[in-house]
């Protein structure tokens, strides 16, 4: 029955269906607690948050994050692109409610997490992106913030990075970002090879 409203956590999220979303969520909700802890459990838990944060229910979503984030810290699975996701959606949370050091300190250790998985170049551009944000929102300058950016720029064009269709959906993610602080050239190239990558695939 979890596996059937994991699912549906991520449908009425992506369909925007906020009442059957946070009727979903509830459910979950108490039969995550009779859940022995283990990876699935975090997964599920990250899940959940997720959709609470996207329903405007941030301070709710913080705390299922915590749990999945304990799990993962006391797992082998505290070095994964699964914690580190956990981390990044995290900071999305803290940021609304203006938590701006907090979510700061998610990114960066997302980061190191990503760089230790390797080949997660495009998410670490992400990330950078995420604190480019957060810097702005502290009233931070132009000084500490185009760095970023740039740094960003390099993790995007990574010799290393696949050029396959999670790198056209994580570069269709960077593009905003870019165009918001008006680095609209960036933002176009970026575009353009998303659809290219987009329009190849099969």
């Amino acid at each position: 029955l979890l596996s059937i409203l994991n699912e549906g956590l991520g449908l009425f999220r992506r369909l925007a269906d906020r009442e059957n979303a946070l009727r979903v969520a509830d459910e979950a909700s108490m039969l995550l607690k009779a859940m022995p802890e283990g990876a699935s459990k975090a997964v599920i838990l990250t899940n959940l948050a997720t959709t609470l944060s996207a329903f405007e229910k941030p301070e709710q979503s913080i705390k299922y994050y915590s749990l999945a984030e304990d799990i993962y810290k006391n797992s082998a699975q505290k070095i994964s692109f699964e914690f580190a996701a956990l981390l990044n959606n995290k900071s999305s949370a803290l940021s609304s409610l203006k938590r701006y050091d907090e979510a700061e300190n998610c990114l960066e250790d997302a980061i190191e997490i990503l760089k230790a998985v390797k080949e997660r170049d495009c998410e670490i551009a992400l990330s950078l992106l995420g604190i480019a944000h957060i810097k702005f929102e502290k009233g931070s300058s132009d000084k500490e913030i185009e760095p970023l950016l740039d740094l960003a720029w390099e993790y995007i064009n990574s010799q290393g990075q696949k050029r396959d269709s999670n790198y056209a959906f994580i570069i269709s993610k960077c593009a905003p970002s870019y165009r918001f602080f008006s680095r609209d050239l960036e933002a176009d190239a970026l575009e353009e090879v998303a659809k290219e990558i987009y329009g190849g695939v099969k």
